[in-house]
């Protein structure tokens, strides 16, 4: 790494597409990262731009339009939302003189060790993402792919490498599935979506629904199948609702995907929304199952749906998608 020598002229960049090789050994916590990243610059007269990126992870390289760049990384103060990231300020090619750029890094590491939001009372800081012997789950909360502004669109192209016994659910439509040797490699492909979602278990079962609103997929691993099949219908009927008061979703592939990823703890309500795809936490679901024999989490689900027409715009403040999603 080289001390930066301009620190001037800053200005802001947003990404364009992604194309990330992503190997995760779970067993051992770390995750490696082969990535292109197509870069839309503010004004060719900038000097560098910055981007986020997990504290912990190692950069081995990093280049813009093929050539080697300096840059350098600084502390980002710890928040709810990004508990654990560096700013990393790159140096733009001297002779630069157009607007879109490449970069390609190259960088692996393990995340830092933070709680599970709810995990105590009071509690400051927490992070849902983990990767472990029992689960991987990554968002852009961890920042684990280089994050620019979120809310901006972008095209996704993912491999991802795992071992052969894990099932596995990401942004976008799997397009390709191969083994070699003793893993599992696939490739996933989404456009315009606004985050990049890993979640993976050895132990998810699936069931799906062909239904009158779309394809419909509820992943879990210890819920029972009569609650899944419920909330299938719940999620058909809500969908139909709303498309009749707010028009055509943004569900890619017209492919809903519920995934109950098997962390104890987790956010509150429903959990996460992305473009045709919500994330929950099921240790919280079956606590409150044996809490009410009866529980349904037809509101939370509700609220989550909402996001597929209220999500998360560029130079929005957050309360807007929230407000609009629970009316």
């Amino acid at each position: 790494m080289f001390p930066l020598l301009i620190l001037n002229a800053n200005g802001t960049a947003k990404p364009l597409f992604y194309r990330l090789k992503v190997k995760i050994n779970p067993s051992l916590g770390e995750i490696f990262v082969n990535g292109k990243v197509g870069i839309q610059l503010e004004n060719i007269k900038q000097r560098n731009f910055s981007f986020d990126l997990h504290e912990t992870f190692i950069i081995e390289k990093l280049l813009v339009d093929g050539k080697v760049v300096k840059y350098l990384t600084e502390e980002n103060e710890p928040l709810p939302v990004k508990p654990a990231s560096k700013k990393v300020i790159v140096e733009l090619p001297e002779k630069n003189i157009q607007k879109r750029i490449e970069m390609e890094i190259v960088y692996h590491g393990k995340l830092k060790n933070i709680p599970e939001f709810n995990t105590y009372e009071n509690q400051e800081l927490a992070l849902d993402d983990q990767i472990n012997s029992k689960m991987v789950e990554l968002a852009c909360y961890s920042c684990w792919y280089p994050l620019f502004t979120f809310g901006v669109r972008f095209n996704i192209d993912l491999e991802l490498s795992l071992p052969s016994n894990w099932k596995y659910i990401c942004s976008g439509k799997e397009i390709e599935s191969r083994k070699v040797n003793n893993r599992i490699i696939t490739r996933w492909n989404s456009g315009k979506d606004i985050d990049i979602v890993i979640i993976a278990s050895p132990k998810f079962r699936y069931k799906t629904a062909k239904t009158s609103v779309a394809t419909i997929n509820v992943y879990f691993t210890r819920l029972p199948e009569e609650f899944v099949n419920r909330e299938i219908q719940e999620i058909e009927e809500t969908v139909k609702l709303f498309t009749e008061f707010l028009g055509e979703p943004v569900i890619p592939n017209g492919i809903i995907k519920h995934i109950y990823s098997p962390k104890r703890k987790g956010q509150g309500g429903a959990g996460i929304a992305r473009p045709g795809m919500i994330v929950t936490s099921e240790g919280l679901t079956l606590e409150s199952m044996k809490k009410n024999p009866n529980f349904s989490l037809f509101h939370g689900l509700s609220h989550e749906i909402a996001h597929f027409w209220w999500n998360f715009g560029a130079g929005q403040g957050d309360w807007i998608n929230e407000t609009f999603a629970e009316y």
